[in-house]
């Protein structure tokens, strides 16, 4: 079990990465992640879903073409675009199961450099 203080330090977006149940505190948004190679993952506050900024529209145009099955071993749902950024993609998962930002981040490089 995590301590009040745990909690009030990830609840404050402080190491929330490093809360070992994964929980995402609903209401809040998190930091986005950003990779040294520009893609940027911002997760929803409370529903199962990111959005992912790449830094260029043809990768985003990939993945809407080839979506993954699954990322970071969790089941997704076809990728789709982003309503209003060619750099963007809105990516949803089932179920209550946590995606990380780094994971989902990591999950994508593996599938786009391949």
């Amino acid at each position: 079990a995590l301590g009040p203080a745990a909690v009030a330090a990830a609840a404050q977006g402080r190491g929330w990465r490093q809360v070992a149940t994964g929980e995402a505190f609903s209401g809040t948004s998190p930091t986005p992640f950003e990779s040294e190679n520009g893609l940027v993952v911002r997760k929803h506050g409370t529903q199962p879903m990111a959005f992912i900024f790449f830094p260029d529209e043809s990768l985003s145009q990939t993945l809407v073409e080839h979506p993954p099955d699954s990322i970071g071993g969790v089941p997704v749902l076809p990728v789709r675009p982003h309503n209003t950024n060619p750099k963007a993609v809105v990516l949803r998962w089932q179920g209550a199961t946590d995606l990380p930002e780094a994971i989902i981040a990591a999950g994508l490089q593996e599938i786009l450099v391949n």
